[in-house]
């Protein structure tokens, strides 16, 4: 290693594209688990509506956040060497599966 951190593979004007991205399914898959607990609460059908597009727009921008991400995890093996990042890659794709499950059985 030269002893500098690694660069995002996928940038615009020098500043990474992944995490500005990740907080939109974070968001969208947490506002899901409100308004589940809320349809729970309150047994308003409307509820458990906005959950099924909540999960669905989560996982939708999760893949595009993935996309950037595996961008920069594949485009600098520096990354590659980081632990945190093999937790963070395998850790968001078994949350992304999962939701993937939570909205296919709804």
């Amino acid at each position: 290693m030269n002893g500098t951190n690694p660069k995002s593979t996928a940038s615009i004007a020098g500043h990474p594209i992944h995490p500005m991205l990740i907080p939109f399914p974070v968001v969208f898959l947490v506002t899901a688990f409100v308004s589940d607990f809320v349809f729970w609460a309150t047994d308003y059908e409307i509820w458990a509506t906005a959950s099924v597009w909540f999960l669905g727009a989560g996982i939708v921008m999760a893949l595009v956040a993935a996309l950037f991400g595996f961008t920069d995890f594949f485009g600098d093996s520096r990354i590659r060497d980081i632990s945190d990042a093999w937790q963070h890659l395998i850790g968001n794709l078994v949350a992304v599966v999962l939701a993937f499950i939570n909205w296919f059985i709804r």
